[in-house]
């Protein structure tokens, strides 16, 4: 009836895996909770998490994470702790801010699902467990770069789109009183 082999279960269970551990591989820097679902995104007064490596004093790079607070024409400004950074476009090297949480963990878990209900395809395993494997790593690098904006690949101007004043900052804004978000 069923042609499962223990070679092809062996087979099978390594490459759900890979492939589960592929999606841990796809992580931003945020902490752990940070960074609202899609959903909440558009609801939340909050701008996205920027990690920014720019050249410091000395010329050493440096790196600075932190919310993405406004993006002028000449500068970054985020915000980490209580502190709120302004990085000149000048030194700043590379940039990614993220808005949300694209799901890529549930997406992988979805996936790994699918990727062992193979085992009951029998001898039709052989086709049906390289599309799981191939649609599921695509579906997944895909999705985990929805939310990301990067620069220098895209626009300066593109990191507005995460940031909490995308019209840059207010003039009347006093700057002492920014509060980081509460996880």
């Amino acid at each position: 009836m069923w042609n499962i082999r223990p070679s092809n279960i062996r087979y099978e269970a390594l490459i759900a895996a890979c492939c589960l551990l592929l999606t841990g591989c796809v992580t931003t820097s945020a902490p752990r909770g940070w960074l609202p679902a899609a959903e909440e995104a558009r609801r939340e007064a909050f701008g996205g998490w920027a990690q920014v490596t720019y050249e410091g004093a000395s010329g050493l790079m440096r790196t600075q994470v932190g919310e993405l607070i406004a993006v002028a024409p000449d500068t970054l400004f985020i915000l980490f702790g209580q502190n709120l950074y302004a990085i000149p476009r000048s030194l700043t090297l590379e940039a990614q801010v993220v808005g949300y949480d694209a799901g890529v963990k549930k997406m992988g878990a979805w996936f790994g699902l699918g990727q062992v209900s193979t085992l009951t395809h029998g001898f039709v395993l052989i086709l049906t467990a390289p599309v799981w494997a191939v649609g599921g790593v695509l579906a997944t690098v895909k999705q985990s770069r929805l939310p990301a904006v990067l620069y220098p690949g895209k626009d300066w101007t593109a990191l507005r789109v995460h940031a909490r004043f995308p019209q840059g900052l207010p003039p009347s804004l006093d700057r002492s009183m920014l509060r980081p978000k509460q996880r």
